[in-house]
């Protein structure tokens, strides 16, 4: 990140990958005064150094769309931060209107309709208890999956992990997910490409090779609160079988 830094960089955004967030003071001491901005799409409700992770941050990016662990009933959003800053986010959001039919600058049409707020507010009630089932599941595969082919989600001490994916890694992932297909049983593919690998970036080369690995390896098990211990086990168990078979 350091590196990249020119006095053109105006703030750094940062990803909270598959349910916890990273080390927002070593992030915070890197980039000194730019404002951090946070993409907490895939994990609300996760906790850092045991409080809220916004407190350290210029601005928190939300995404409601049903994949996620707090979501509504189709694509919606919001943000989150300063009184200045979300002020300025309302004004955009609303065709840069001060007032009805009064345009004082130009913005877009990003209004969270009222049906999608009101569904997201009568979850956020639930969402600790669902989080907390979501970690008991993922518990529950570290303790059932035990080859080492099987490598395991990492996380960081300093953050909560809330799960909104499972990810394991192997190195014949198309094949287990076959596998657990024949099995009936589901999972998914969060980014089949890596970044790099996009049509669109494409021009720029293979600079990320770590990342082409990990997307020919990382594979998404269930692990969403409805679940019940035996349908982790069922499926830790052909993990494990597939696995051991080689």
């Amino acid at each position: 990140v350091k590196q990249h830094i020119t006095e053109r960089t105006r703030a750094v955004i940062f990803v909270d990958l598959y349910g916890q967030t990273l080390d927002i003071h070593a992030l915070k001491q890197t980039v000194g005064d730019l404002p951090l901005i946070r993409d907490a799409a895939q994990s609300a409700g996760c906790e850092y150094l045991a409080g809220d992770p916004n407190q350290y941050l210029y601005a928190t990016c939300w995404s409601f769309y049903p994949g996620k662990n707090l979501s509504g009933m189709g694509d919606a959003g919001a943000v989150t931060g300063g009184e200045e800053m979300c002020a300025k986010i309302r004004y955009l959001r609303d065709h840069g209107r001060t007032e009805k039919y009064v345009h004082t600058g130009r913005g877009w049409n990003e209004r969270l309709d009222g049906m999608q707020a009101a569904i997201v507010r009568a979850k956020i009630p639930f969402l600790r208890k669902w989080n907390q089932r979501r970690q008991h599941n993922a518990n529950l595969y570290r303790q059932h999956i035990t080859n080492t082919r099987v490598g395991m989600p990492m996380t960081n001490p300093a953050s909560t992990h809330v799960y909104n994916q499972f990810v394991i890694k192997i190195s014949n992932r198309d094949a287990l997910k076959q596998y657990l297909a024949d099995n009936n049983i589901e999972s998914g593919l969060q980014f089949p490409l890596a970044l790099h690998e996009q049509p669109v970036y494409k021009w720029r080369g293979d600079i990320r090779p770590i990342a082409s690995i990990l997307a020919n390896r990382c594979l998404s098990l269930p692990v969403h609160p409805y679940l019940t211990d035996n349908d982790v086990a069922k499926v830790a168990f052909y993990v494990q079988e597939f696995a051991d078979r080689g």
